[in-house]
């Protein structure tokens, strides 16, 4: 994990823990709702009813937005290196905004031409297979659907074509990671809820323990007993 996405753990989970330990000084004075607490913040209603549980739900949720920025701050830098990657070996403009469409194109197709390989080359066949007998549909169609020569792409070789298609893989991979982390982030919310229920009604056994080492490295040690 790069320095910056340690700090980041760090640092959410400082915020996380003060917002929890600020709202609980608040609730000792005036009573809420421990469900709709931690339905907000994880381990928070648990908190509020004096029950250490909630520093492991506290601790899950930091981890999970610390995940989550890392995905995403992939997703980014892996969107930037295939589109740098693009400029100096695919021959685009770089001051050119490219669809997701168009960029999903260049992972498929050797260059834009009308040439056999080229991606018009197919948009023209296409067109022949539509409108075999009227030339002027043929030409609407490609109009329609080819590449516009400022968007012309030429792979300097079919290796080059590979290499960026594993970098646009790479971007669709993270983006379904922050889908699923995501979904966790709902049902550590969920579980919390449940969990604050439960309390109500038994004190669970929990020790935690919040250790950084020098390389900043975010750890936690613990233990939960039903």
């Amino acid at each position: 994990m790069k320095l910056n996405s340690k700090i980041v753990m760090i640092v959410l989970l400082i915020i996380i823990s003060t917002q929890v330990v600020f709202a609980d000084e608040i609730s000792s004075k005036r009573k809420g709702n421990p469900l709709l607490k931690s339905a907000i913040i994880p381990g928070w209603g648990e908190l509020s009813m004096g029950a250490k549980s909630g520093y492991f739900f506290l601790a899950l949720e930091a981890s999970i937005w610390g995940s989550l920025f890392y995905v995403r701050d992939q997703e980014d830098l892996s969107e930037r290196k295939a589109f740098s990657f693009a400029v100096e070996n695919a021959n685009i403009d770089p001051q050119l905004d490219y669809s997701e469409e168009q960029l999903g194109y260049m992972k498929k197709y050797n260059n834009s031409g009308y040439e056999p390989g080229g991606y018009n080359f197919l948009v023209m066949q296409q067109a022949l297979n539509l409108y075999p007998d009227d030339p002027e549909m043929q030409e609407a169609y490609v109009n329609d659907h080819a590449i516009p020569d400022e968007y012309a792409w030429d792979w300097d070789s079919a290796e080059d074509r590979r290499y960026y298609a594993g970098r646009r893989t790479d971007i669709l991979d993270y983006a379904d990671a922050g889908k699923v982390i995501t979904g966790v982030i709902l049902v550590n919310h969920i579980l919390s809820v449940v969990n604050t229920a439960r309390v109500k009604k038994q004190e669970p056994k929990f020790t935690s323990n919040l250790k950084i080492d020098k390389d900043l490295n975010p750890g936690f040690e613990f233990s939960y007993k039903f």
